[in-house]
């Protein structure tokens, strides 16, 4: 965990490739980075994202970067619903060199899972010193801190989007204190750390 995800600019050539890959030459984004399946709420994302656009009338772009899991019909309808689908990106499986890029440059990560038993994927955010939005539910509030936004209820698509367009605007001071403040939470979380307290916990028993 910690440092897991510890961002590395890449080259300006590496950049023009991750960039030209995933169809963000040129606009902002969101992303999301997982399994694509029902618990990861990926039509909320979807719904959101299009209130999102309308409200902040910008070219934006959603990238779901991950493998097709399992009950997946819904999610393709919910994108070829979309009146944004061009804007949606879905490039399958990523590189972690990948995964970190997006997770840095993205205007948010977007991740309002129904339900985790840790959330690595948001310390890995914090890690790249990328934004987070996710779920106040099971471990998440728990492992995102106050260095996250949250969304009370995982289907209330309108306060998801609510805090997409907060990230968008946020001032480039705002943006640089919550990197700062999500980097020095996330190094909180290592698994030597993990390691050291199951140990102390097995001895105790």
């Amino acid at each position: 965990m910690g440092g897991y995800g510890e961002y590395i600019t890449p080259s300006d050539e590496e950049c023009k490739k991750i960039k030209k890959r995933f169809e963000i030459e040129t606009e902002p984004f969101f992303a999301y980075t997982g399994n694509i399946e029902p618990r990861k709420n990926i039509v909320t994302i979807l719904k959101a994202f299009e209130i999102a656009c309308d409200r902040l009338d910008k070219t934006i772009s959603l990238v779901l970067a991950g493998k097709l899991s399992w009950r997946t019909q819904p999610i393709i309808e919910a994108i070829e619903q979309n009146k944004y689908k061009d804007r949606i990106h879905l490039p399958g499986y990523i590189s972690e060199e990948e995964k970190k890029y997006l997770m840095h440059n993205a205007c948010a990560f977007v991740f309002p899972s129904n339900y985790e038993g840790f959330g690595i994927p948001i310390v890995e955010a914090m890690s790249c010193g990328g934004i987070v939005i996710t779920a106040d539910n099971s471990s998440l509030k728990e492992v995102g801190g106050k260095a996250a936004f949250y969304v009370q209820k995982t289907d209330e698509v309108s306060q998801l989007a609510d805090r997409m367009v907060q990230c968008f605007n946020l001032s480039d001071a705002e943006r640089k204190k919550l990197t700062v403040d999500g980097e020095s939470w996330a190094a909180q979380f290592s698994w030597e750390k993990c390691a050291h307290e199951t140990q102390a916990v097995l001895e105790q028993g």
